[in-house]
């Protein structure tokens, strides 16, 4: 999958850095890191490709979850979804062949 640069969620754009880990370390110890503040989404580009995407999908995930409100009061279970519904996304896609390689 080709990470894109932009991504349009809940009707505000977020720009999408793909940052080394050490800048990754010095704002959070993930893959990825959302903020909601300034509408960035950072992802660790030091990663495997199919991590970085994974990655991806599921600070996409958090994103809508944000927008939503869903889990508003119960963040340690708003982790608990994202983690277990953007690996099983990331692996029906590239099971069933959905996405392309960049």
């Amino acid at each position: 999958m080709k990470i894109p640069s932009k991504i349009k969620i809940g009707g505000l754009t977020y720009k999408i850095d793909q940052v080394s880990s050490y800048d990754m370390a010095k704002g959070c110890e993930n893959w990825g890191k959302t903020d909601f503040s300034t509408l960035k989404i950072k992802i660790d580009k030091e990663l495997p490709q199919e991590r970085k995407e994974e990655a991806f999908l599921h600070e996409v995930f958090h994103t809508i979850i944000h927008c939503t409100g869903l889990f508003r009061d119960i963040k340690e279970k708003e982790e608990d979804f994202v983690v277990r519904i953007s690996q099983s996304t990331y692996q029906v896609l590239v099971d069933n062949k959905l996405l392309r390689k960049s």
